[in-house]
């Protein structure tokens, strides 16, 4: 087989490695399992001696992932996440062929790209860097929030995102006076019923990161969250993200 030039999403940090494009199959729209979309396909690798040093590129955010190669031992291969549409994986034995996959994700994706890695006896690290905060675009935000309020010795807020429903998913950096382990947020009972969204970690600990989802029919573009803490609390900052 003969590898193509490949055509990188602008991830920071993979600037010096020699990357070269695989050839992939993979179904055209994936299945819906359990509230999960699940994608299978498989990509040709052809490589000799060293083990094989991967990234795998999606094409939007799949939110939390679950991957396997199902004609492979788990002890056989390693992968961890590079970016939020990107991850790496290593194959510990030599493979050649067909490379089968099964993933399961939060939002419905597929691969856009798989990219061998080809620095042979290179000094580059493996895994690549992970881009760090200050690599993240940020905007000024469209929300609206009222509170917070007491009530039955708590306090609550409802914070409201707007978008445009066409650009998800969303990804939204919420800034609170608190630490974010001391908030519950839950989506508010009066949110659009076609509204999703998923719920991390922000950079730091008054950080939280909000991912809105699209769904099969996407005509909303607003989501409202209900924040709730045993402390009186301010909503700091809301901003976009646009995270590689």
């Amino acid at each position: 087989m003969s590898f193509s030039p490949a055509i990188v999403v602008p991830l920071p940090g993979v600037e010096g490695y020699r990357l070269v494009e695989l050839e992939l199959a993979q179904r055209e729209r994936p299945d819906v399992s359990d509230g999960a979309y699940v994608q299978w396909g498989a990509f040709q690798l052809v490589t000799t001696g060293a083990p094989a040093r991967l990234l795998v590129i999606f094409d939007s955010k799949p939110g939390p992932l679950g991957w396997a190669l199902p004609e492979m031992e788990k002890e056989t291969y390693q992968l961890g996440v590079l970016g939020t549409r990107v991850i790496w994986l290593s194959l510990a034995q030599p493979v050649s062929g067909a490379v089968k996959f099964r993933f399961k994700s939060a939002i419905p994706v597929r691969i856009g790209q798989v990219l061998l890695a080809t620095n042979d006896g290179s000094a580059l690290p493996w895994p690549p860097p992970r881009p760090g905060p200050e690599t993240w675009r940020r905007e000024q935000a469209r929300f609206s929030a009222t509170g917070p309020a007491e009530a039955d010795g708590r306090w609550a807020a409802r914070l409201t995102l707007a978008f445009d429903g066409k650009s998800l998913p969303g990804e939204f950096l919420v800034v609170c006076s608190c630490p974010r382990d001391g908030l519950e947020v839950v989506e508010s009972s009066d949110s659009p019923r076609a509204a999703s969204c998923l719920i991390e970690p922000g950079p730091d600990a008054t950080s939280l990161i909000i991912t809105v989802c699209p769904t099969s029919r996407v005509n909303y573009d607003h989501i409202v969250l209900q924040l709730t803490g045993v402390e009186a609390f301010r909503l700091e900052k809301v901003e976009r993200l646009f995270r590689l």
